[in-house]
C-alpha cells in the first residue's frame, strides 16, 4: 500500500481497501495524490459485518 497506493480498487467514493495477507484484516484508506498522503479510515476484521466498514462514529 505504501509503495503503490493506487494498486487497490476504489470501493466506495474515494475509499480503497487493502487486504492484509497474513491476518484477516482489511485496511480502508483514502489516497491524496497531490499531497502524496495516505489517510487510513479504518482497520476492519474480515469476519465482521461489512456494512460497518464505512460507518462514522
Amino acid at each position: 500500500m505504501i509503495f503503490n497506493p493506487l494498486r487497490y480498487a476504489k470501493k466506495r467514493g474515494i475509499h480503497r481497501e487493502a487486504l492484509v495477507e497474513t491476518f484477516p484484516y482489511v485496511i480502508v484508506y483514502k489516497f491524496y495524490p497531490k499531497e502524496s498522503l495516505i489517510f487510513v479510515s479504518s482497520i476492519f476484521h474480515a469476519s465482521r459485518n461489512p456494512k460497518k466498514k464505512y460507518r462514522r462514529r
